[in-house]
């Protein structure tokens, strides 16, 4: 009995959509937290930005919705099919998800021993998006490949 779990290829430009603008705001608020934090106070632009952005997201459920609507993108992005869904698709589908572990569980370990404190889990807390943002890039870079050379030899 043969299971398959992955959502329509339509639901990846769905995945797009909900992702990019909800993570593209979260990482800049992310960065000039950290650069803030770390580095003390930030001047002129970024200071406007990060007090901004802190209105926005820290008001009410913003942040929870926001991270909902990223964490539902990135995973319609990962576990959409491909337009030609075969067993060598799904190798490297695999294949991809180990390596996306691997660097994620190395990043994980050199956060352990490189921070402390709030920033420590903070710097975790976005390693919950680098798996499946490390999973689409290497996914994505391995398909790229797979079909360059079916082109290159027809």
């Amino acid at each position: 009995m043969k299971h398959n779990y992955l959502f329509p290829h339509s639901y990846k430009k769905w995945g797009w959509i909900l992702a990019v603008p909800t993570l593209t705001v979260l990482g800049i608020w992310f960065t000039l937290w950290l650069i803030n934090d770390n580095f003390g106070t930030l001047d002129g632009l970024a200071d406007s930005l990060l007090n901004l952005l802190d209105k926005l997201i820290c008001k009410g459920n913003t942040l929870e919705v926001m991270m909902t609507l990223a964490y539902a993108g990135l995973m319609m992005i990962s576990f959409s099919k491909t337009k030609v869904e075969d067993e060598y698709v799904q190798i490297i589908r695999l294949n991809s998800l180990v390596w996306a572990m691997i660097i994620n569980y190395a990043l994980v370990i050199v956060a352990t021993w490189m921070t402390y404190d709030l920033t420590y889990l903070y710097i975790l807390f976005a390693t919950l998006f680098s798996l499946p943002i490390l999973f689409v890039a290497k996914f994505s870079w391995e398909l790229h490949k797979l079909h360059k050379t079916d082109n290159d030899e027809e």
